[in-house]
């Protein structure tokens, strides 16, 4: 039986749309709620990194060092990974940093840096809070915020990155070294958020976030952009333009490119 014209079109036409449909799927990459995250995975399985925490670009960093002034001389409102504090008789025996550090003002949103799912919610001894992100099938590292305070996100939760989680600790102040309301760091109404890359074992070694094999490659540019320019802005904002120079960098964005444990 010979069909009607119009059947063999609309025949025709299924059958390109599938083939399009196909032709998209295999083009078009994981989706922001794919496991793998939009940024994709590193070779160990661990989701990359695509974003910071902060944005950093908001943020007045002349205010920032103006409300901190007359506390330790060698703060700074970004604290690279890997790097080792001055010696001092609180700190005889001082030891890499093991997760880089971001001051702003509290109630600053903090963002989730990668995408996937909420691993572990945890209260800190500090009386906030830190949030891990994994990827759903557990391999490769676990993505920390740490000293988040107004959590809005729980375990099993998806996320993408940029994300609000939470706001930014009053650590320091919470948690500080005389707790007191005339304390320096409780009148500069300045908190804080550390983000850090872990892998197993207790403690876990930490891994520079910014290694660039764990950055996404799509992301990685603008990323590197930001911290340049905050440390510009660090360094102007101080008067001092070696405040970032004195250190020298296993690569543009990390310390070290080993892993430390603590």
């Amino acid at each position: 039986m010979v069909l009607p014209g119009g059947w063999r079109v609309m025949r025709v036409v299924r059958v390109w749309i599938v083939i399009l449909s196909a032709m998209a799927a295999g083009c078009g990459g994981s989706s922001p709620t794919s496991p793998a995250g939009s940024g994709g995975v590193g070779a160990d399985g661990t989701v990359l990194l695509e974003g910071l925490p902060l944005n950093l670009s908001a943020l007045d960093y002349a205010a920032i060092v103006a409300n901190r002034a007359g506390r330790d001389p060698d703060w700074l409102p970004f604290v690279d990974f890997g790097v080792i504090g001055t010696v001092s008789s609180a700190r005889p025996n001082p030891t890499p940093d093991v997760q880089p550090v971001f001051y702003a003002p509290l109630g600053t949103p903090v963002m989730a840096i990668v995408s996937g799912v909420i691993s572990r919610v945890t209260l800190l001894y500090s009386s906030d809070y830190s949030v891990m992100i994994a990827s759903p099938d557990g391999k490769g590292g676990i993505w920390e915020h740490e000293h988040v305070i107004n959590v809005r996100v729980k375990v099993g939760d998806t996320v993408a990155a940029g994300q609000p989680i939470g706001d930014v600790s009053n650590y320091e102040c919470a948690w500080g070294r005389n707790n007191l309301a005339t304390d320096p760091v409780c009148a500069s109404h300045l908190g804080l958020v550390e983000i850090g890359l872990l892998y197993g074992g207790n403690p876990p070694s930490h891994r520079c976030p910014f290694d660039p094999e764990v950055v996404s490659p799509s992301k990685r540019d603008g990323i590197f952009a930001a911290l340049d320019a905050a440390r510009a802005r660090i360094e102007a904002a101080f008067g001092d333009p070696s405040k970032y120079n004195g250190v020298s960098r296993a690569s543009s964005q990390c310390v070290t490119l080993e892993r430390v444990p603590g």
